[in-house]
């Protein structure tokens, strides 16, 4: 578990990022990264900002459960785990936290079901941990 501090300077937020955790499969790399967010406005920000930290990845996924609206992005990935996450969090009742899903793309396809599995499970992970 790391603890940091990531500073968007650009869009003069400060967030504090709670962990981060990586998961390899098939030369895949996954890194599961979750934060406090209180607004989509901020989460957009924030996914900003990871796309930028990690231009080099192939897709960012995010998920962020708000009370009254939620916002699920799958960055072009033919699934729907984060749709399925969101769901897990309401289940929870799991507010305020934005989960963002970096992969690097190994060369390896995993098939959508497995894809689906890793990306879900990576996001429960992060919350439950």
């Amino acid at each position: 578990m790391i603890f940091l501090k990531i500073i968007a300077i650009n869009y003069n937020i400060c967030v504090e990022m709670i962990k981060e955790l990586t998961y390899k499969e098939k030369r895949s790399e996954f890194i599961s990264l979750l934060f406090d967010c209180k607004s989509i406005v901020d989460a957009n920000k924030i996914i900003a900002e990871v796309k930028k930290k990690h231009y080099k990845a192939k897709h960012v996924l995010a998920c962020l459960n708000l009370k009254n609206t939620n916002l699920a992005k799958e960055d072009g990935e033919p699934i729907k785990s984060m749709h399925l996450l969101l769901e897990y969090m309401n289940r929870n009742a799991i507010f305020e936290k934005l989960v963002v899903i970096v992969r690097y793309y190994g060369g390896v396809n995993l098939g959508q079901n497995r894809l689906s599995k890793v990306y879900y499970n990576q996001g429960v992970e992060i919350l439950e941990n």
